[in-house]
């Protein structure tokens, strides 16, 4: 099994719908996810998580408390340039992780509520770097634009030797609230063309929040179920 077949979003039937911030979003079910806007929450989120990657065995304690700390660090970053939620792949490929995560903003990060997406994509061409795609095209609930780069690793992390592959997407879902932003990384930077067709499609499963969607599963802020993903057609250059 490579790659590309376990991140081809037509092989993963499985999903999880979550609703934050006013939108619902379809993430593979083989993600783990992090609610960022509560503290209790996000600490019992990432300790359950370490717990079930690492085990509770005595010798693996200090290797608990370094990834508890560096998923900490992630999170509590995401949250304060506003993020609402954070997904962790844990899905493998055969023995072999294939990691990445996403993280859902209501608005840009650092953005304004009023700014759209003519002014993302013109700031964005304006000043683009060098490793920068710039793609936009119609989704199936409206504008999509999507910057493609790959950068270092977070120094505080020590990873600025890791090169990463990013993806930023905005949407408007004309609701009045904001665009919706989402930015997913993953080290696995020669696996882009396996990689993006999976981001692509949850990009498009995001949909404002109904009063239908918002009335089911009411255990928690963050919920999901079983469902399917949906394979919408992926974004494309519009330039």
């Amino acid at each position: 099994m490579t790659v590309k077949d376990i991140v081809d979003p037509n092989a993963t039937p499985l999903a999880r719908p979550q609703q934050v911030a006013g939108v619902r979003v379809v993430l593979p079910a083989t993600w783990w996810v992090v609610d960022l806007r509560d503290e209790a929450v996000r600490r019992r989120s990432i300790t359950t998580l370490v717990e079930e990657q690492l085990g509770r065995a005595d010798e693996r304690a200090a290797l608990r408390a370094d990834l508890r700390r560096h998923l900490e660090v992630v999170a509590i970053d995401a949250g304060a340039l506003g993020g609402q939620l954070m997904a962790i792949s844990l899905t493998c490929a055969g023995p072999v992780p294939i990691p990445a995560s996403v993280t859902v903003y209501r608005a840009p990060a650092g953005g304004r509520a009023t700014e759209t997406l003519s002014d993302v994509e013109a700031a964005l061409r304006a000043h683009p770097a060098t490793s920068d795609t710039v793609d936009a095209a119609q989704g199936p609930h409206g504008a999509v634009l999507r910057r493609t780069r790959t950068a270092s690793g977070a120094a505080d992390l020590g990873a600025q030797d890791v090169p990463m592959l990013l993806a930023d997407y905005w949407l408007d879902l004309d609701d009045g609230v904001g665009l919706v932003s989402l930015t997913f990384s993953s080290p696995l930077v020669d696996a882009r063309e396996a990689l993006l067709p999976l981001f692509d499609t949850v990009v498009a499963s995001v949909t404002p929040v109904t009063s239908r969607t918002a009335t089911t599963g009411k255990r928690s802020h963050l919920h999901d179920e079983p469902g399917h993903i949906p394979v919408h057609q992926h974004v494309r250059d519009g330039r």
